[in-house]
């Protein structure tokens, strides 16, 4: 990594989606719609990240490894194999503490990048993740109510 983190906004790809015929030109694997923060306005999506904030988002599968070449994650989830990009991976790696600590860490590793540019695309993130279920955001409600 270069001196402060990479702002590539984390990304999830199927990796078992069908390639594109080539006569389509070149357009990538299907990659599924986001749930993204960008429609709402800024107090919206500051109210959105605030709330996130508090979680502890957990992995919803134990079935991942990671590329120790590329040091990416894949994940198996309902059939599919989703593919991280190394933002994504490293966040999936230290998934456990809560949004906030984890971006503490962050912060504390990153000090010369934007803590607002990584709050958000963390979050869009794991509303990503958790709306193919990837990942829980709120772990502690779903075992409240078993």
């Amino acid at each position: 990594m270069t001196k402060g983190m990479k702002t590539e906004a984390p990304s999830v790809t199927d990796a078992s989606a069908p390639e594109y015929p080539e006569d389509v030109g070149a357009m990538p694997k299907r990659t599924p719609g986001t749930a993204s923060l960008a429609p709402f306005v800024p107090k919206l999506q500051e109210a959105i990240i605030e709330a996130v904030l508090d979680t502890r988002p957990e992995r919803a599968t134990d079935i991942w490894y990671e590329d120790k070449q590329t040091g990416t994650i894949s994940v198996m989830r309902y059939g599919f194999q989703w593919q991280f990009n190394p933002t994504a991976s490293l966040l999936w790696k230290r998934l456990g503490p809560t949004l906030k600590e984890i971006l503490a860490e962050f912060q504390k590793e990153y000090p010369e990048s934007d803590p607002k540019e990584i709050r958000f695309l963390t979050v869009e993130f794991l509303l990503h993740a958790a709306s193919h279920g990837l990942v829980e955001l709120y772990p502690d409600v779903l075992e409240e109510s078993k």
